[in-house]
């Protein structure tokens, strides 16, 4: 905002979709559109997105979010899937855009985003179950997870594919 804050930009954004910025001049008639985070997806119908629980193989509950292709709800399951578990392992997930889960939702693929044990922002004790799990029930929280949704028919069974930067 400037100084006498009579000028701001305002960022407006909802689960999976990118964001949008905004001219608001408070002395003056309306808001103005700016620009966008992501203009190549303007025109393009965007997958759902949502957050999900589900239970790793010890009892340890684990969020996530699951973006399904455009138009598509879990009941059209079974799709192929993706497991895209975020970097760190100090970080997490959530629910605004993602433009890697998109593609392959539109590519007709489930994409599960895993807060694995040991994601920030679920108190310390979620953080500190992590420490020595990496390559151990960090891996295995995600595994859980696609098993989790094998079973509830949204992801075909026999196999899927994991991928990641970081």
């Amino acid at each position: 905002w400037t100084r006498d804050k009579s000028i701001m930009t305002v960022s407006v954004a909802s689960e999976g979709k990118p964001a949008d910025y905004y001219l608001f001049e408070t002395n003056g008639p309306a808001v103005s559109p700016l620009a966008q985070s992501a203009p190549q997806f303007a025109e393009r119908t965007l997958g759902s997105v949502e957050a999900v629980t589900y239970d790793a193989a010890d009892g340890l509950e684990i969020e996530g979010y699951l973006t399904l292709p455009p138009g598509k709800t879990q009941s059209d399951g079974p799709f192929p899937l993706v497991l895209l578990p975020h970097g760190g392992p100090e970080a997490r997930d959530t629910a605004s855009f993602d433009w890697w889960a998109q593609s392959y939702a539109a590519a007709g693929y489930a994409v599960l985003q895993p807060n694995f044990r040991g994601s920030s922002g679920y108190g310390q004790e979620f953080r500190n179950a992590g420490y020595g799990e990496f390559g151990g029930k960090m891996i295995t929280d995600s595994l859980d997870g696609a098993n989790w949704l094998v079973e509830e028919g949204v992801a075909a069974p026999g196999g899927f594919c994991i991928i990641g930067a970081s």
